[in-house]
């Protein structure tokens, strides 16, 4: 697992106009600058408001900020560790690395966790972490996918479908690799000088469900 740094120091603390008003943080991760990076909208779930944070106002409120993804942190009974989930303006996701960042350095901006150092954070792809550096970066613990080789009689279906895809070419494959929506293609060292001219016809692969 490699970490992934970045440096989000631009911050800003605003209410919303709602029937029940709450804070939320605008958080600029893989940037030392404000209004560039990715931004995300971080949300803290205080006990005394967690009523008005149902399943739908969960998503109208991601709807109505519209950034990639908004994320929403709870407590738990341990101290430095969090229930995370992310929205976009129209579903859930499973990860997201930038609002993972943007909530543990949101979290680090709060005076009565100055002391933490790693915040763990609950989500749906298990445990992730953030830890603050000495020059006041993050680094963010996030998880491996390994695809699995495609063997036997997968192994034809895939290869066609990827020869085909792609335009003009007829390289030589290695190795084919999937895991859930991720592919994974390893072509003979003879197709290196001519891989970046290649076009690819995604929606080729699309088609035949291979990722």
């Amino acid at each position: 697992r490699k970490p992934t740094r970045s440096t989000p120091k631009f911050a800003t603390t605003l209410k919303m106009a709602t029937p029940t008003s709450f804070p939320y943080t605008i958080i600029d991760a893989f940037s030392s600058s404000p209004f560039s990076g990715n931004p995300a909208a971080v949300i803290f779930i205080e006990d005394e408001l967690k009523e008005i944070f149902t399943e739908d106002n969960l998503r109208k409120i991601a709807a109505e900020f519209n950034l990639s993804e908004t994320a929403f942190i709870s407590p738990t009974s341990t101290r430095g560790t969090y229930n995370l989930r992310w929205l976009t303006p129209t579903e859930e996701v499973n990860l997201c690395g930038h609002a993972t960042l943007a909530s543990g350095f949101a979290l680090s901006l709060r005076p009565e966790l100055s002391d933490i150092e790693t915040f763990k954070f609950n989500t749906l792809s298990g445990e992730l972490t953030t830890r603050k550096l000495q020059d006041g970066s993050l680094e963010l613990n996030f998880p491996a996918i390994m695809p699995q080789e495609i063997t036997g009689s997968e192994y034809a279906e895939y290869e066609e479908a990827i020869k085909r895809s792609i335009v003009g070419s007829s390289p030589k494959i290695k190795g084919i690799f999937a895991e859930e929506k991720y592919l994974v293609v390893e072509f003979d060292e003879s197709a290196s000088e001519q891989l970046g001219d290649w076009q690819v016809n995604v929606e080729h692969l699309v088609s035949r469900a291979l990722c």
